[in-house]
């Protein structure tokens, strides 16, 4: 058997393969960014993942959060504790895994936008040149919670309509208390804030919410694409629940900038299958 693993913060898609057959296993985000080994560990050994522990013979872990190849060495090591079994195991940034499911084996511009946002240029083989994400505090722009913090800061600085602002702070029971715990005291700020593009996906109808999304997707061309040599000779692609909820916003971004848009998914587990399947 074979375990496929793609990992956000806020959820990791697994996909078992066994021959011809898949399992299909969902669990919470596992980021050596944010989690210790401990929480890693225990979302995985408290997961239905527990009862293939001794059948997988093979890993492919792609994650967000490893950053340096000390911190994939150590995810490395977790895997091969938790999966004794595994004759062999494989940890990989998530633009790896972007990338692969987007263009497989061939050339292009790989990017994410969920949670946080990232990007790199592929050549087919590995990721080649790379903008640095910097985080929802100092990057991450296009992402869910660099939308989620625009939005916040419209609403409080007065920036909506206030029938809109007073029609979605009641509904939604949004105050700045509330907020600033959130983001300042609690842990995840940055699920915290992504978890807000619910409610702008709600209202996007509102040119002053639609905004907000084509600023991010523009933010995020502007300071990253567009960082790219030769960025409009290459395709370019998308993996992300951000890409995917939004993406007539985001395609009309790209061709304003005369972009080539290669495709959009959601999750690129299923193609990071494919693409193991035929490799192996």
């Amino acid at each position: 058997m074979i375990l496929i693993a793609d990992s956000g913060s806020t959820k990791t898609d697994w996909i078992i393969l066994d021959k011809k057959k898949q399992y299909r296993i969902e669990t919470r985000g596992i980021n050596p960014y944010f989690n210790t080994r401990e929480m890693m560990a225990e979302v995985i050994s408290s997961s239905d993942l527990a009862s293939y522990f001794d059948s997988l013979r093979e890993i492919h872990f792609y994650g967000a959060g490893l950053v340096t190849e000390e911190v994939k060495t150590q995810m490395q090591q977790l895997f091969k504790e938790i999966f004794s079994g595994a004759q062999e195991v494989h940890v990989y940034d998530d633009l790896l895994a972007t990338a692969r499911a987007l263009f497989q084996n061939d050339a292009g511009i790989a990017c994410i936008l969920g949670t946080g946002s990232n990007s790199c240029f592929y050549n087919g083989q590995e990721v080649g040149d790379k903008v640095p994400a910097l985080g929802y505090l100092l990057g991450d722009e296009g992402s869910g919670a660099y939308m989620g913090k625009t939005f916040l800061n419209a609403i409080f600085k007065r920036s909506l309509p206030p029938a809109l602002t007073k029609e979605i702070t009641q509904k939604h029971g949004i105050s700045a208390a509330e907020v600033l715990e959130n983001v300042y005291k609690k842990p995840l700020p940055n699920r915290y804030l992504a978890s807000y593009t619910k409610i702008i996906n709600e209202y996007i109808a509102h040119p002053e919410i639609e905004e907000i999304v084509a600023n991010a997707f523009n933010d995020f061309i502007e300071k990253n694409i567009s960082r790219y040599q030769d960025a409009k000779k290459y395709p370019i692609g998308f993996t992300g629940s951000v890409a995917f909820h939004f993406k007539e916003i985001l395609e009309t971004q790209m061709k304003k900038r005369n972009l080539s848009l290669h495709k959009i998914i959601k999750a690129p587990v299923d193609q990071l299958a494919l693409f193991h399947s035929y490799s192996g």
